[in-house]
């Protein structure tokens, strides 16, 4: 075999091999553009992370495992700063029978919504990492739960329980992980037309960033003007920035078959 029939051959090969990585390049970005184009809502309940009734906490993760978030908790009436699990299914008599099932009313009230989330508003017990008489704080205001996203979310919802009719709290989204650039919805705008009260559970359909005039959503603030509870927080996180880099490595996948088929042999 001649020198250059042995060069053609081995560019050959070269080529075919760089045209299979084009492939997977290729292919690669058009799964993740169809993953990007249809991404899937996630509900974070307080359910999955063997919390139980007082749990004192300042986490939360999905059923799956796949996103988390932090969170923290301001009484605004006490010089301590709980985020507690009231268990709303218990059986039997509680500190706070305003969060108890069945619910009185509401778009959800026929709905077994398990842990829910409340800003605690005694300490006892609480030290021990379970507070012994979980009750949402009473006071006015009673206080501030903040959401930290792990991914920024195109969009958030959530539920609420206990908020009555007329009560000044409100719900604030913020874009970045600083304080600034935010936006506020009052509760009574977030709620209109739904039937309000104590005891009442509803649930918020999530509004998107678009719909905020934000770019994205990284942090969320509920604050209660008397005593309410969360649930069922509801967000789809904006993909990984995979894109450029499959497109980037796809067209340098091209330009080395490019080159490999149209270089002169020397030899």
């Amino acid at each position: 075999m001649k020198c250059d029939e042995i060069m053609w051959s081995g560019d050959h090969a070269t080529a075919r091999w760089i045209s299979i990585l084009a492939g997977l390049f290729l292919a690669a970005f058009a799964l993740a553009g169809t993953a990007s184009a249809t991404p899937s809502p996630v509900v974070i309940t307080f359910d999955d992370d063997g919390y139980v009734h007082g749990s004192v906490i300042n986490s939360a993760t999905s059923a799956d495992g796949g996103q988390s978030i932090q969170l923290r908790a301001n009484n605004r009436q006490k010089d301590f700063n709980y985020a507690v699990t009231f268990d709303s299914e218990i059986q039997g008599s509680t500190g706070d029978p305003d969060l108890q099932a069945p619910w009185s009313g509401g778009n959800i009230q026929d709905e077994d919504l398990g842990l829910i989330l409340i800003v605690q508003a005694n300490d006892t017990g609480c030290d021990t990492g379970v507070c012994s008489n979980p009750v949402a704080e009473p006071g006015i205001p009673a206080g501030n739960l903040t959401f930290f996203l792990d991914t920024p979310a195109s969009s958030f919802g959530l539920d609420l329980i206990d908020v009555a009719d007329g009560e000044d709290g409100f719900i604030r989204f913020y874009p970045e992980d600083n304080w600034g650039g935010f936006v506020t919805i009052e509760f009574k705008d977030l709620l209109a037309g739904l039937d309000l009260g104590i005891n009442y559970a509803n649930r918020i359909t999530p509004l998107t960033a678009e719909e905020l005039g934000l770019e994205q959503i990284s942090r969320v603030g509920v604050k209660f003007y008397e005593a309410g509870a969360v649930d069922n927080l509801t967000f789809v996180p904006i993909p990984e920035p995979t894109t450029a880099i499959l497109v980037g490595g796809g067209l340098v996948a091209f330009g080395l078959v490019r080159r490999a088929r149209h270089s002169p042999n020397t030899h």
